[in-house]
């Protein structure tokens, strides 16, 4: 799959917050946003083949799996940054 195209399946990634600091007490808690310096990176092994910084990154929490991800909306967002650089 070429480079531009990975970005496109982002919605289908799950995350997991690592910061333990972070509000993620609440079982009813269905956003999580992170400020500052986020960078995503694509990596294949060791290399990365492409990355994006961004100020804020909003993750959803799915109520059928109890995992975390990124909505189409934040998808998009994140994809115009991509194209705005």
């Amino acid at each position: 799959m070429p480079v531009h195209q990975m970005w496109d399946v982002l919605a289908d990634v799950t995350f997991k917050p690592v910061d333990t600091e972070t509000k993620t007490d609440t079982p009813s808690q269905t956003t999580l946003t992170y400020q500052g310096k986020v960078v995503i990176r694509i990596k294949h092994v060791d290399d990365e083949l492409d990355n994006i910084s961004t100020e804020t990154l909003t993750l959803s929490k799915s109520a059928e799996t109890n995992s975390w991800s990124l909505n189409q909306q934040e998808v998009d967002r994140l994809k115009h940054l991509l194209n705005q650089r």
